[in-house]
C-alpha cells in the first residue's frame, strides 16, 4: 500500500491534526499521496485549508497535475489571495505546467 494512506487507515488520523503548522491534509497534498488525499476529502477535509502561516493548501502542491485537478474537483478556491496574488496566479507563475495537459 501507500505509506500515508496506510497510516491514515491504521491510526484513523484526523484531518485537523496539526504538525509543523500544517494539518494532515496539507502533508498528504505536499507528498502527493492522491489516495490519502481523496480519502481525507471524502471524509470532509477542507479542500481550502489554511496553514498556520496563512498559505492555502494548493500552495503546498509540488507539481502533481493529477492532484491539482483533484483539488479543483473538490472545490479548491484558486481565487484565494495571499499577499495580493490569487492562488491561481501564484501557481501559474511558479508551476505553469499544472494548467496544461502534457
Amino acid at each position: 500500500g501507500v505509506p500515508l494512506y496506510d497510516a491514515l487507515q491504521r491510526f484513523k488520523i484526523k484531518s485537523e491534526w496539526i504538525v509543523s503548522g500544517k494539518n494532515v491534509f496539507h502533508h498528504v497534498v505536499e507528498y502527493a499521496d492522491i489516495e490519502a488525499c481523496r480519502s481525507l476529502l471524502d471524509a470532509g477535509a477542507d479542500v481550502n485549508a489554511i496553514t498556520e502561516d496563512g498559505n492555502n493548501v494548493a500552495l503546498t502542491l509540488n507539481g502533481n497535475q493529477t492532484l491539482f485537478k483533484l483539488l479543483l474537483e473538490y472545490g479548491g478556491d484558486m481565487n484565494f489571495k495571499l499577499n495580493g496574488m490569487s492562488v491561481h496566479d501564484i501557481l501559474l507563475e511558479s508551476r505553469p505546467h499544472l494548467f496544461f495537459d502534457a
